[in-house]
Parts: C-alpha cells; sequence; structure tokens
C-alpha cells in the first residue's frame, strides 16, 4: 500500500519542500512563486541540481563561487537573500540561461535571456 499523500497545508495548497538542505548555511535561496524548472550549474559547469519547482519550494544555493542558475519561468522565481525576497527574476515564462548566482557578492549577474 503506497503511502497516504501529505495533507494540504490551511490554505489548500500542498506543504512546500526545500531542496539543497545540505546547504545550511547558504546566504541566497531561490523561492518559486509559480511552477518553475530550474538548472543549477557549479563553476565546472556540471549540473548540481535540476527539477521543477512548485510555487513555495524552495532551493538553496550552495556556498561557493561560480554557480549559475537557468530556468524556464523567470517571473515564477524570486531570489531571497539573507532572508529578504527580492524581485522576480523576470518576467512570466521568460527563459534566462547562465545567471551568476554568488554567495559572497549575491547580485544577478549575466542574466542572458534565451532567444
Amino acid at each position: 500500500m503506497a503511502p497516504a499523500a501529505p495533507p494540504p497545508a490551511a490554505d489548500g495548497a500542498l506543504p512546500s519542500k526545500v531542496y539543497g538542505t545540505q546547504n545550511a548555511a547558504s546566504r541566497i535561496q531561490l523561492r518559486a512563486t509559480q511552477d518553475s524548472w530550474i538548472q543549477v550549474r557549479d563553476n565546472s559547469g556540471e549540473i548540481i541540481f535540476t527539477r521543477v519547482l512548485k510555487p513555495g519550494d524552495v532551493y538553496r544555493v550552495p556556498d561557493r563561487s561560480g554557480i549559475r542558475v537557468r530556468t524556464g519561468n523567470a517571473g515564477g522565481l524570486v531570489v531571497v537573500t539573507d532572508g529578504v525576497d527580492g524581485a522576480p527574476m523576470g518576467a512570466v515564462g521568460q527563459v534566462l540561461r547562465d545567471v551568476s548566482l554568488d554567495q559572497h557578492a549575491p547580485t544577478l549577474r549575466g542574466a542572458a535571456p534565451a532567444h
């Protein structure tokens, strides 16, 4: 028998998930406000995380330099720095590639829209 699904939250939404829990000291997190595919690569270009985040899901970005992210819905992702929500990464449905997420200078750099 399969385990029961978790009960919905008070507002009817399913509980959110936190990914990258091994990065507990992370200064930067990506929080989904809409379904948003992300792919995170390290400074060597190796994929370290990829999935569709659901609204409320969070990914804790590793505390390393050279981390870059790609997304298929920039408007559905908010960058949280030191616990403070920033603006969405872009427009709803906007595809971004190679956006730098540097823990030591937490700003979005090199955001290249996909064509």
